[in-house]
């Protein structure tokens, strides 16, 4: 019966967000993102990023890989909402994280979570501070912001080889074994 629930206000969604703005056509941000690439390139470039990484594609590819159905951060935006926004949206993110990455600034709201404890067992002793463990939500836009730098700066984010956790591939098994 959830299962129902969630495609039906999934539809819903998809149909409102969709008809919020139908103002440009990817032929005009096409267009506004040459003129925004003319305009950066002869902007001074502070740290020698190259702005051609933070594309409309790798941020478009970054929204859909989000997970729909978790809780909003403290900005109170879903994930449902990137993925079903115009595609201007698309093109201002661009606009934003390329200045990001020029300017080597972060806005101060991505610094901002939201923690919230949560019962590990729930037939365990609740009043118990062990029994909980916290999360953080953080804005959205951050996410896909952080998407879009690990796909570009994987290469140089390396990690110790003792370290098993939050890496692909690896996990109890690997480090039993080492």
């Amino acid at each position: 019966m959830t299962d129902l629930r969630y495609r039906v206000c999934r539809r819903i969604c998809k149909k409102n967000f969709s008809q919020v703005y139908n103002g440009a056509s990817h032929g005009q941000l096409n267009a506004k993102s040459e003129v925004f690439d003319s305009y950066t390139s002869s902007t001074n470039n502070y740290n020698n990023f190259d702005q051609s990484a933070i594309s409309f594609e790798l941020i478009d590819k970054c929204i859909r890989n989000l997970k729909c159905g978790k809780a909003s951060g403290p900005d109170e935006l879903m994930a449902e909402h990137l993925k079903y926004a115009h595609p201007i949206l698309i093109y201002n993110l661009c606009i934003l994280f390329r200045a990001i990455a020029v300017h080597s600034f972060i806005p101060n709201d991505f610094d901002i979570g939201l923690m919230v404890p949560l019962v590990k067992d729930k037939t365990g002793d609740i009043n118990s501070v062990d029994n909980y463990r916290g999360i953080t939500l953080t804005p959205v836009v951050a996410k896909v912001f952080e998407c879009v730098l690990l796909s570009n700066r994987e290469d140089v984010l390396a990690t110790d080889n003792l370290q098993f956790g939050f890496k692909s591939y690896v996990g109890c098994p690997q480090a039993v074994l080492h």
